[in-house]
């Protein structure tokens, strides 16, 4: 049997808008990779690869409910009754006084889905999932590829498949990939579709010589992939 350890986070009583900000601070500052909020069930964690529970009591549907409207609006609710699953990107910053324990500037930054789900035998519940992200892109060149294929990362035609297991890396990989293409390579011009928007790409990068990329998120500045592919890529003189 694999032995289990839990995580449990001082809310402070029941959890509330502020409460769980600071908590998911304290996740992106210890090591977590995901974060799972679900109605009816308890607050979980994953930590090197190990499920961990962040609470002793479940969290009831209506609290659950409450926080998400307070943080991430009502609209979250209003889409999942229609049956449609909602991914998006979404950042913490720190302030001068640090209450969410960030300092002044500091950004602790996530991938949410949000999904409904029968939950602990429960129809209607909320099913949330946080990634959290690393606020800098890991260097290509320290990812260990072998020579020839990291060349084959670069051609100037073609199609690079990237593919793995969850959480694995792909994000990252990618995100590492238009990383080093716009600080190597000046004539690569690059614009991307991305369900959410995950890595920010050229944020004050002194090293970028490429065109500032272009990063648009389906659903928010496309309504679609094919859309954005067929209606937008091809007439904007993309070389990435």
């Amino acid at each position: 049997m694999e032995q289990r350890d839990d995580f449990i986070f001082d809310f402070g009583g029941y959890p509330d808008a502020q409460s769980m900000k600071r908590f998911f601070v304290h996740c992106a500052q210890n090591e977590v990779s995901d974060i799972t909020l679900q109605g009816n069930a308890r607050i979980w964690v994953e930590r090197h690869g190990r499920q961990l529970a962040a609470t002793k009591f479940r969290v009831e549907q209506s609290r659950l409910e409450e926080v998400v409207n307070a943080i991430f609006g009502a609209t979250v609710r209003s889409s999942l009754n229609q049956g449609k699953i909602v991914n998006q990107a979404w950042e913490l910053v720190g302030d001068e006084n640090a209450m969410l324990g960030l300092r002044k500037g500091s950004k602790a930054r996530f991938r949410i889905n949000f999904t409904q789900a029968t939950v602990a035998g429960r129809a209607g519940q909320f099913s949330v999932t946080l990634r959290v992200l690393n606020n800098k892109i890991i260097p290509l060149e320290t990812m260990g590829f072998e020579s020839e294929l990291f060349e084959a990362l670069f051609s100037g035609s073609g199609i690079v498949f990237i593919g793995g297991e969850t959480g694995s890396g792909k994000s990252m990989m990618m995100a590492a990939i238009f990383q080093y293409l716009g600080r190597h390579y000046p004539n690569r011009k690059i614009i991307t579709f991305e369900w959410p928007v995950e890595y920010l790409l050229g944020v004050d990068d002194e090293l970028w010589i490429a065109p500032e990329p272009a990063q648009s998120e389906v659903g928010t500045d496309v309504a679609s992939f094919d859309i954005g592919i067929s209606e937008s890529a091809l007439r904007r003189s993309p070389k990435v």
